[in-house]
C-alpha cells in the first residue's frame, strides 16, 4: 500500500454550539452534493476533508479512482483520529443513507468509526478486502453536530476509506391492511410489542419515533443535558387496552432519564418511572392512560435534583413498549425498508406501499403508486431491476401503461396502483431499482440484506401443485420459510441420489390455500429400471418443525420461525391455510442395494384433498463404507439431552444415550466424547500427594485417585 504525505490537525471536537451551515445542502430526490466524495483533488491532503488530529493521509490504494484516504491508531491509547467534512446541511426529521467503501489493512481492536458527528457506527466488521458498506439515519430535530467522519477509536494498524455517496431516502413499512409496522414492531396475537433497533441498519430510526433531540453511537442512545427521545405507539385503528415499558441503561456517570406518557396526543404528560443508575426499569403504563389508539412515551435526561452536579451522562442501550390490544389482527411482523430516489421527473409523482408480498412478511414484490403530473395522458414502463449479491442482475417489467391525465387545478392527481414481483432473491446483500421507462427520467432504488430463509431461487413445483394447494420440492440443505413463494421452474419428480450404504434427503412443501384436516402422508414402494423393488420402509417421512427466533445474532438472520427439528409424523395432520409445511424425506439405500433409478410416489390424502409427489431415487454403483474414514467431531451435550428427555436414573441415560449414538452411526457422525457414561479413570499407585495450604490434604494410599494438577 503507498501512502502519500499526511497532515495534522488539532481541535477537533464533537458538539456544535450552531446550526450548521454549508454550501453542500440537499434537494429532496438528490444525492447530497459532498465535497470531494472519492478523495480525488488536492494536493497535500484532500479537498474538503481534515484531519482531526493523529496519523493519517493519502493512499494510492483506491476502491475507486486514484486515491483514498487512511487513518492509523494506537490501542488503549483513549484517542481518536477521524477525517471530516465541514457542517453539512441536513433536513431535520428526515432518513438519509450513507455508502461508502472500507478496508483495514492491518492491525487489530479498537473502532473504525463513520457517520455523521449525531450518529456514530463502530464498523468492527470491516475486512481486509475493499467492501461497500450502507448506514442509515434519521436527523435530529436540534442543532447538533451534522460533519461526516471516517476515522478510528483505538484501533491498531490502518484503516482505508473511500466512494462516499449521501442521499435522502424514504423510509417504506410493511403494510397488512391498515396497519403499518416497520422493523422491531410485530404483532403475537393481541399483545403488540416494539423494541427499538438500535443493533440494526435502521440505527437511530423507527417507525414510532416522532421526535428525536439525542445523539446516537450504535448501538445507544447517549444522553446529554436536554436530550430526549419520543415514540409515539399506534397500530392502525386498534384500541390499545394497556401497556408497559422496559429500558435498559447500559452506562451511567450522571443525570436522571424521565420516562412520561400521554394519550391520543391529549399534549398531557404523564410521569411512568425514572431511574439515575445502571440496569433495567419496567414499568406498567397508568391505566388512566387506557384504553387509547395512541401511547406516546417520552424519554428525557434531566439533572438529579438537589445535587451539586447538573449534568446529563447516561447511556440508554435498549427500549421496548407492549401492549395489549382489544382484539387479535393476527400474527403480523413489520420491516423497514429505504427508498432513495437519485432521478426525479417532474411528469411523475411516485408514492411507495410496501416492499413485501401482499400474502406474506418477506420482500416479495414492489407495490407503489404512480400519479400522472401533467395535463395530458402520460406513458410510463415500469422496470423494476434486482441484484443480488454474487448473482447476475435480473428483471421484471410491466407493459406500457397509460396514466390518466391530471385532475384539475387544485385537486390531488389520481394514482394508479402497480405491483411489481421481484424476480428471485439470493441470501446477502441486494439492491432493488426501479425505472418508469426510457421516455422518464426517474430512478429509485433500496439496497437490504435478504436471509437464506427468504432466498427464492431454488425449488421446483410439481405435478400436483393446483390453485387448491401448492406443492413443489426442494434439496435438504434449504431453510424454507412458511411464507416463501411456490417456485417458477418445474420438475417431473422429486429426486434423491444416494450411494449404496447411505441416507440421503429431499423435501416436499405443501401450501394449502383452505385449512386441511387429518392429512394422511404414506411412501409407496419403488420400482427400479433394473427390476428391482425397493420396499416403502426405505423411505422415512418426518415433519418439519419451526422455532421462533425472536433475536437475530446475525445480519442474514431474521424474526421468524425458522425450520429445524424433524419430529416423527404420528398421526394424520392438520394444516393452516396459506402456510408452508414441508417434509422431509428420507431415503435409506442398504448395503446390498441394486445400482439403478428407481420410481414411486408419496400420496397425500385429507378430507376433500388428495394428490401425489412423484419420487425419484438413482441409487450409485459403489458404497459407502460402515466406519467412516474420515475423521470429525461433532458437537453434543448430553446433560442437555438427558434434560430435554427428563431422565435422571443412570439405566434411562443409557438408553437414550445408546439412541442417540445408533442415529449418530447412522449418519456417518462422530462426537467428541462417546463415553460420556463412562468416564476414564486415572490412579497413582504409591504416589505421595502434598499436604496442607489452600489446596487441601490428600492421602498417600495408593490407588487413590488425584488430581491432575498435583
Amino acid at each position: 500500500m503507498k501512502h502519500l504525505p499526511f497532515t495534522r490537525y488539532a481541535g477537533f471536537f464533537i458538539g456544535l454550539a450552531g446550526a450548521a451551515v454549508n454550501v453542500f445542502g440537499t434537494a429532496w430526490g438528490q444525492p447530497v452534493p459532498l465535497p470531494n466524495p472519492s478523495f480525488e483533488s488536492g494536493n497535500e491532503t484532500p479537498d474538503g476533508w481534515q484531519l482531526s488530529g493523529g496519523d493519517g493521509g493519502w493512499t494510492a490504494d483506491a476502491a475507486e479512482g486514484n486515491h483514498a484516504v487512511y487513518v492509523s491508531g494506537t490501542a488503549h491509547s483513549q484517542s481518536s483520529t477521524c477525517w471530516h467534512t465541514g457542517p453539512l446541511l441536513l433536513e431535520p426529521n428526515q432518513v438519509y443513507r450513507l455508502s461508502f467503501q472500507s478496508k483495514r489493512e492491518s492491525g487489530a481492536g479498537g473502532s473504525p468509526i463513520t457517520g455523521p458527528g449525531f450518529c456514530n457506527r463502530d464498523l468492527h466488521e470491516v475486512t481486509p478486502e475493499w467492501k461497500r458498506y450502507v448506514s442509515y439515519f434519521v436527523v435530529p430535530s436540534i442543532a447538533m453536530d451534522t460533519r461526516l467522519r471516517f476515522g478510528q477509536w483505538e484501533a491498531e494498524g490502518l484503516i482505508a476509506f473511500d466512494d462516499v455517496s449521501l442521499v435522502r431516502v424514504d423510509p417504506v413499512y410493511t403494510r397488512h391492511n391498515d396497519i403499518e409496522l416497520g422493523v422491531g414492531e410485530r404483532i403475537e396475537g393481541n399483545a403488540y410489542v416494539f423494541s427499538a433497533p438500535l443493533e440494526g441498519e435502521s440505527a437511530n430510526q423507527a417507525r414510532p419515533l416522532v421526535e428525536l433531540a439525542c445523539a446516537y453511537n450504535r448501538p445507544r442512545w447517549t444522553f446529554g443535558n436536554d436530550s430526549r427521545v419520543v415514540y409515539r405507539h399506534q397500530v392502525g385503528g386498534e384500541t390499545q387496552l394497556s401497556g408497559e415499558i422496559e429500558i435498559t441503561i447500559g452506562y451511567y456517570q450522571a443525570g436522571t432519564l424521565i420516562v412520561e406518557a400521554q394519550r391520543d396526543d391529549t399534549g398531557v404528560w404523564t410521569p411512568v418511572a425514572s431511574q439515575d443508575r445502571e440496569g433495567g426499569l419496567h414499568a406498567t403504563l397508568p391505566a388512566s392512560l387506557f384504553p387509547a389508539k395512541a401511547i406516546t412515551v417520552r424519554l428525557r435526561g434531566a439533572s438529579v435534583p438537589e445535587s451539586d452536579n447538573k449534568d446529563v451522562n447516561l447511556q440508554v442501550h435498549g427500549y421496548s413498549y407492549r401492549s395489549t390490544l382489544e382484539r387479535a389482527p393476527g400474527n403480523l411482523q413489520g420491516d423497514t425498508r429505504f427508498m432513495a430516489i437519485t432521478e426525479t421527473d417532474d411528469t411523475v409523482q411516485v408514492t411507495f406501499d410496501d416492499l413485501a408480498d401482499e400474502q406474506t412478511d418477506v420482500p416479495g414484490s414492489l407495490r407503489f403508486q404512480a400519479a400522472n403530473l401533467t395535463g395530458n395522458p402520460l406513458v410510463i414502463e415500469p422496470c423494476l431491476t434486482v441484484a443480488c449479491e454474487g448473482a447476475m442482475p435480473e428483471t421484471t417489467r410491466l407493459a406500457p401503461v397509460t396514466l390518466p391525465s391530471a385532475s384539475g387545478e387544485g385537486e390531488e392527481p389520481s394514482s394508479t396502483p402497480f405491483a411489481l414481483p421481484f424476480p428471485t432473491l439470493r441470501a446477502g446483500e441486494c439492491t432493488v431499482t426501479l425505472t418508469l421507462g426510457a421516455d422518464r427520467h426517474y430512478r429509485a432504488e433500496t439496497t437490504f440484506q435478504v436471509s437464506v430463509l427468504h432466498e427464492t431461487h431454488y425449488g421446483w413445483t410439481l405435478p400436483g401443485s393446483t390453485e387448491e394447494a401448492a406443492l413443489w420440492w426442494a434439496s435438504s440443505g434449504w431453510k424454507v420459510s412458511r411464507t416463501r413463494p411456490a417456485p417458477r421452474e418445474q420438475a417431473p419428480a422429486m429426486r434423491i441420489q444416494a450411494a449404496r450404504n447411505e441416507r440421503e434427503a429431499a423435501q416436499f412443501i405443501l401450501c394449502p390455500a383452505r385449512p386441511l384436516q387429518g392429512l394422511k402422508i404414506s411412501a409407496g414402494p419403488l420400482q427400479g429400471d433394473n427390476g428391482a423393488v425397493l420396499p416403502p420402509e426405505a423411505v422415512e417421512i418426518l415433519r418439519v418443525g419451526y422455532v421462533p427466533v425472536t433475536q437475530p445474532t446475525d445480519l442474514l438472520g431474521v424474526i421468524a420461525p425458522w425450520p429445524d427439528p424433524l419430529p416423527p409424523l404420528d398421526g394424520p395432520l392438520d394444516l393452516p391455510a396459506k402456510e408452508n409445511q414441508p417434509f422431509w424425506v428420507r431415503f435409506h439405500a442398504a448395503p446390498d442395494t441394486p445400482a439403478g433409478v428407481y420410481r414411486g410416489t408419496i400420496a397425500l390424502a385429507a378430507e376433500g384433498y388428495q394428490a401425489e409427489v412423484p419420487l425419484e431415487v438413482e441409487v450409485f454403483d459403489f458404497s459407502l463404507p460402515s466406519r467412516s474414514t474420515c475423521v470429525s467431531a461433532f458437537g453434543f451435550s448430553p446433560a442437555l439431552a438427558f434434560q430435554y428427555h427428563n431422565v435422571s436414573t443412570e439405566a434411562d441415560k443409557r438408553v437414550v444415550l445408546d439412541k442417540y449414538l445408533s442415529l449418530l452411526s447412522e449418519h456417518h457422525i462422530s462426537i467428541y466424547n462417546p463415553a460420556c457414561l463412562d468416564p476414564i479413570q486415572y490412579t497413582w499407585p504409591q504416589l505421595p500427594l502434598w499436604r496442607g495450604g489452600e489446596r487441601g490434604e490428600y492421602s498417600e494410599k495408593a490407588g487413590d485417585t488425584a488430581p491432575l494438577d498435583t
